[in-house]
């Protein structure tokens, strides 16, 4: 099955697989209302939204309640206030408007809009809200492109990178580098040794006791025993007539007073070695079908460990709309025994509490630069702006017919589906712009 999946490049496309059920416990902060795309504008202040030409009304309405109640979540989790979800009316949402091929959601930088696809997009809503405020912040902060690929401009973000990218060796693993290190010394000495005494005394008097006797000084040259260059030097004169010549006695020194510090040496120092979470990510994209440093690059290492922290801060709650995908970058791979095993490129135990711990003091701080502004108390649906009864058809918002694809919640122009509508009433075909999409990850 495994090897179905595959392409011909022998790589195999990631798919996040649709939610089953999209779960959600907490406060209930629609109080039964049915949400407007008005609700949104008030509530969140987003520029604008969009729906897709193919999705019914109940499509609609299911994905405003839920991407709702989503968003006051991740509100709730950051403790920000309800108008830093849209980044102070800078981002704009849509349903199912502009996805393409597998990914489940987009951001389009261009346009700083978030992109669900229909059901298939619940459980990324944190991931593609993390590179919004990504995008954002790079250009407040003079980046070009987002700004975990230049966090030398921010001091949390680099501080996140190195979290996501490294960790404290154990002690364990300092010991085994430093006798890796200390062996590797070993055998250069040894073999720098050998070239310079051995081979001349094979020449020249190659019986046993001369090579018992060379075997005693070259063991305590490699102990670092003080003074055993010299004596291998005399010993050789006494077997060939000839010391070691000057230019490798020196570099033999050399060798001596490392081995010999070596035995004094301390404990080892603790260094730092990558990470589960960077190691599986490159692995992720030389198995995967997008490689060329996308799973391994920043922005998607930090939306993949954002979605992971939200799920986090909400436990035990669960909001699966909004996080259900934080888990599920995982693949089946063989492993170099010829055995499936399972890759996660999300971060996992101590590595994930180490990178959350970051992400708490990440929006600390940009609290603190007044980048977000601190909420200790999310409000319902009834404390920002009484709602009026639902009506049968989402307020005043259009009937989106297939060959039509409307700006519903305001602040857009009309989408080009529906910019050649209206054209065609009037009998002229409008030029098509070409649309970048920049950014299409796998969640």
């Amino acid at each position: 099955e495994l090897a179905k999946g595959r392409s011909k490049s022998g790589k195999t496309r990631f798919v996040p697989p649709q939610l089953i059920a999209v779960r959600r416990t907490g406060p209930d902060y629609r109080n039964g209302a049915e949400i407007t795309g008005q609700h949104y504008l008030d509530t969140f202040g987003f520029r604008g939204g969009e729906f897709g030409n193919w999705m019914n009304q109940n499509d609609r309405q299911a994905s405003l309640n839920m991407g709702f109640e989503a968003l006051k979540d991740l509100a709730s989790a950051l403790q920000v206030n309800d108008k830093d979800i849209a980044y102070q009316g800078v981002l704009a949402i849509a349903f199912g408007a502009r996805g393409s091929g597998n990914a489940a959601a987009h951001y389009e930088p261009l346009r700083k809009v978030i992109n669900l696809t229909k059901m298939h997009g619940a459980g990324s809503l944190a991931h593609e809200w993390w590179h919004g405020l990504d995008d954002y912040l790079g250009v407040k902060m003079g980046a070009k492109g987002f700004l975990s690929e230049q966090s030398r401009l921010y001091e949390p973000f680099k501080k996140l990178i190195e979290t996501m990218k490294y960790k404290p060796e154990t002690p364990e693993q300092a010991a085994a580098r430093t006798e890796a290190q200390a062996e590797r010394i070993r055998k250069n000495a040894a073999g720098w040794l050998d070239s310079a005494v051995l081979a001349p005394l094979k020449r020249a008097a190659n019986d046993e006791m001369h090579m018992e006797a060379y075997a005693v000084l070259r063991e305590e040259f490699l102990s670092g025993v003080p003074g055993s260059v010299e004596q291998l030097s005399a010993f050789k004169k006494s077997v060939t007539g000839r010391v070691i010549p000057k230019s490798e006695r020196d570099r033999l020194e050399i060798f001596e007073r490392m081995l010999s510090g070596m035995q004094d040496q301390e404990p080892p120092q603790i260094g730092r070695v990558e990470t589960d979470f960077y190691k599986n990510s490159i692995r992720m994209g030389k198995e995967c079908d997008k490689d060329g440093g996308y799973w391994e690059s920043n922005t998607e290492m930090t939306a993949r460990a954002f979605a992971c922290y939200i799920k986090d801060k909400l436990s035990p709650e669960i909001s699966d709309y909004l996080a259900g995908h934080a888990d599920s970058a995982a693949a089946f791979v063989t492993g170099k025994d010829g055995k499936i095993e399972i890759l996660k490129a999300f971060p996992e135990g101590e590595e994930r509490k180490a990178i959350n711990a970051v992400f708490d003091e990440v929006f600390a701080d940009l609290k603190r630069q007044h980048f977000l502004t601190h909420s200790d108390h999310p409000q319902t649906l009834e404390e920002i702006r009484p709602a009026a009864p639902a009506p049968s058809r989402m307020d005043s918002m259009p009937v989106i017919t297939d060959a039509e694809q409307l700006s519903l919640f305001g602040g857009e122009k009309p989408s080009l589906l529906g910019q050649l509508a209206a054209a065609k009433g009037q009998g002229k075909t409008p030029a098509v712009p070409k649309q970048t999409k920049a950014h299409e990850p796998e969640l």
